[in-house]
């Protein structure tokens, strides 16, 4: 069977012998550009997320990036908690500027979310639970964000977080620091569409 979709790669460019680089296929994502924004009632969705304003010391640093927010959600459809699980930068500096950016970044992000609104789901496995965990990538760029395909995007890993609550996700899930932006994923539900069947690396 053939079928087509979009994909989001990460290639990892190393040096290796004589001058030549070494190009690795590092992780996959075959999430839709803009996540989960049709209605859906077995799954929880965003009421109008409103991103933060770009930090005014992150500007001034050129800093870009995104930062993977993990938000638990109550059975009200507020934030009852949320942390900043990792922020990737896309611009390069020493270590110290980098970790001043992250955090920078990170707390900007968490301080928006914590009034972020969801619907819970009404319907499927998922709607008695207590509360939910969701992933919302918040992406911080001077230039249109837009995915474009075939575009190259740099990418400097900050150390990841875990949640202090029980998300339902034992292990990291392939791709999920390729979330596209304006989305909002579900964590600890069985990976929906197509999928890497064999390893990377």
């Amino acid at each position: 069977m053939q079928a087509r979709t979009a994909v989001r790669l990460r290639l990892m460019a190393d040096s290796a012998a004589e001058g030549t680089m070494r190009v690795r296929l590092v992780d996959a994502s075959f999430s839709k550009v803009g996540g989960e924004r049709e209605v859906s009632t077995d799954r929880v969705t965003s009421n109008g997320l409103r991103g933060p304003d770009y930090p005014p010391q992150a500007v001034t640093m050129q800093g870009e990036g995104t930062v993977m927010l993990l938000v638990k959600v109550g059975r009200d459809g507020r934030v009852a908690d949320v942390i900043a699980e990792q922020t990737n930068l896309t611009v390069i500096g020493t270590a110290r500027a980098m970790n001043q950016l992250r955090d920078i970044l990170a707390k900007a992000s968490v301080n928006s979310a914590k009034r972020w609104a969801f619907t819970p789901p009404t319907t499927g496995e998922d709607k008695n639970r207590d509360f939910w965990t969701v992933r919302v990538p918040v992406r911080y760029a001077f230039q249109d964000s837009r995915e474009r395909y075939g575009r190259w995007t740099a990418y400097i890993p900050g150390p990841r977080q875990q949640a202090p609550w029980k998300t339902g996700e034992e292990t990291l899930v392939a791709g999920t620091d390729l979330l596209p932006e304006g989305g909002v994923y579900m964590v600890g539900r069985a990976q929906e569409g197509p999928r890497l069947l064999t390893p990377l690396g």
